[in-house]
């Protein structure tokens, strides 16, 4: 099948051509010179924010209508590039999709559906803001809502098509970007039944530190979906995970973290604002990059920081015996 957006090649040997549950066995190609034109065809509600590049799709194929393998599976989509394998399985009560994706790294932002929105950190930004969170000039920020500064929306989730279909979802991703973080060696273990989405692992390196998430999403039996998350972060490094420069200083140190929440809403907005259950932050050894030229034993007391106010993040003299602790 051929159009100016997209190509199909489909090449092998069908069987039972006339029958209820044709099979086909053989080789399948897709090709786009660019996703986002490709996708005005198929989900035409739907605009990413960012150009997505093109689509080069291989694999075998091998099975029945109902129960049907693509194996071999290579896929790219821009820069990204992984490989694995998928069935769909239509031959139970509930259709099922297994997915088993190895490799690539991926860039989460330009997929994100397109909105008005605005930005709330560095580069609009100016004075003490800009000072003191003064990333570098490559750096993304967070995009958020143009009408509170935050980066949710009211926009509601429909959560109807995880009754639809279950799944199984393993992922293991060489380097996965989302706004300015980056987790590195994601790998993930889901599967979808009747509506609930469990997380039985999340694992990765997020700023240094090994990250640990589990937990479910359950849309079963309401349009109001519930959210229970627990996870931990440990040994991540704060100038790794959130640089902040302070006149000709990065702030450095380790960050720890464990926490058990749960929501529920049909807004991304409200699944944040509802948020409920513990949380434990650690900073440790929390110091300034060339403070050591400074003092003997240069540890930021944060006290004596937060006593000053604002202004003291911005000032050059941000190294000096008020704020360092011997």
């Amino acid at each position: 099948m051929f159009n100016p957006l997209t190509q199909v090649r489909l090449k092998g040997v069908l069987a039972n051509i006339l029958g209820a549950n044709p099979g086909l066995d053989g080789k399948l190609g897709v090709q786009a010179s660019s996703l986002n034109r490709a996708l005005d065809l198929v989900a035409p509600t739907y605009t990413p924010s960012g150009n997505l590049g093109r689509l080069a799709l291989s694999s075998t194929v091998k099975g029945t209508a109902q129960n049907i393998n693509l194996g071999d599976l290579k896929l790219v989509v821009g820069a990204f590039e992984t490989a694995g394998d998928v069935e769909f399985d239509a031959t139970q009560a509930q259709p099922k999709v297994t997915v088993s994706l190895s490799g690539g790294k991926l860039a989460v932002d330009p997929f994100l559906p397109a909105e008005k929105r605005a930005g709330l950190m560095p580069g609009a930004g100016s004075g003490m803001r800009k000072a003191a969170f003064n990333l570098p000039q490559t750096a993304s920020v967070t995009r958020v809502d143009a009408r509170d500064g935050t980066p949710w929306d009211d926009t509601v989730i429909d959560v109807s098509a995880l009754r639809s279909i279950d799944a199984d979802i393993a992922i293991v991703l060489d380097q996965l970007d989302f706004d300015t973080y980056s987790l590195m060696k994601p790998d993930l273990k889901a599967d979808l039944v009747a509506g609930l989405l469990t997380i039985s692992k999340l694992t990765g390196v997020l700023g240094g530190g090994d990250l640990v998430i589990d937990g479910n999403f359950d849309a079963r039996s309401t349009d109001i979906p519930k959210l229970a998350l627990k996870g931990s972060l440990d040994g991540a490094r704060v100038e790794k995970l959130a640089p902040i420069q302070v006149a000709s200083d990065l702030i450095n140190g380790g960050i720890q973290t464990k926490f058990d929440v749960s929501a529920s809403g049909n807004t991304s907005r409200r699944l944040v604002s509802a948020l409920g259950g513990t949380a434990d932050f650690v900073l440790n050894n929390v110091r300034f990059s060339n403070a050591d030229k400074r003092s003997a034993d240069p540890k930021l007391n944060l006290q004596a920081l937060l006593r000053q106010g604002p202004q003291a993040m911005v000032v050059e003299g941000i190294g000096n015996n008020d704020i360092l602790k011997r």
